[in-house]
């Protein structure tokens, strides 16, 4: 866990947009709180109990950005709070993406709302080399931040209906992908987890090294409650503390 600078911010609400009917951005004024790729936060929601967990997409100057999906009260409360709102925003929490070798290509693979955890991954990783991002999603609707990666780097889509992209899902794309390019990338990926069960699977296959980002649910984020919990080769590990991003050789798959 990288543990540099984590606090509780005091953060402001700048911006609630809604980039499709379930899916939201916030922009908030935090200009203490610095992250790394793979990183997130803790977000008070005003009248909750618990915080939410939510990956950090993108800092501009002072302002950090998170998008979620509306899952439940909290979030569609959040997805409606005013721009000027105090909250309280632990972070930065969690691992980051391991750096890659200068010999090591890119293939960044996203599912679902998990696409917006590779974002400032593929930034970063693109002031380096050139970058390929594999996005999927259920239509082109859910499809987010297309523009934004095409920014950085090569970008190939598919959804299940086929109205963006190739009528698959991310992991058959991505297996198109390589045959046709033929590398061997280092692979770092976040969505569902039978996708990333899947990605792991193939990675295996193909002796290429496979970096995942778990999205699971979380009560304190610092690894006390143990409610977020996985199996590894090394025995029970808390998503929160010890990850979210894992080698994928370690995950059991068992959760």
């Amino acid at each position: 866990m990288c543990t540099s600078g984590i606090k509780d911010h005091k953060v402001f609400v700048k911006e609630v947009k809604l980039l499709t009917p379930s899916i939201v951005s916030m922009w908030c004024k935090a200009p203490d709180l610095n992250f790394l790729p793979g990183q997130f936060l803790m977000l008070e929601v005003p009248g909750f109990s618990l915080r939410r967990p939510f990956v950090i997409v993108d800092k501009k100057d002072a302002d950090i950005r998170v998008i979620f999906k509306i899952r439940g009260k909290g979030t569609a409360f959040l997805s409606k709070i005013k721009e000027g709102t105090e909250l309280k925003a632990l972070g930065p929490l969690g691992n980051v993406f391991p750096e890659l070798s200068k010999t090591d290509a890119p293939l960044l693979v996203g599912g679902g709302i998990g696409i917006v955890t590779l974002l400032p991954l593929a930034k970063k990783l693109s002031e380096n080399c050139s970058v390929t991002v594999a996005l999927g999603a259920d239509t082109k609707e859910s499809l987010i931040l297309l523009d934004e990666f095409s920014s950085c780097s090569k970008v190939i889509t598919c959804t299940d209906d086929g109205t963006q992209g190739s009528q698959c899902n991310v992991v058959a794309l991505i297996k198109k992908h390589l045959e046709q390019s033929k590398t061997n990338p280092v692979i770092y990926a976040c969505g569902p987890t039978p996708m990333l069960k899947a990605l792991s699977e193939f990675s295996k296959e193909k002796g290429l090294l496979c970096y995942v980002s778990l999205e699971e649910r979380m009560g304190c984020g610092v690894g006390a409650c143990v409610c977020c919990v996985v199996r590894t080769q090394d025995g029970l590990k808390r998503v929160c503390k010890d990850g979210p991003v894992f080698d994928s050789k370690e995950l059991m798959w068992e959760f």
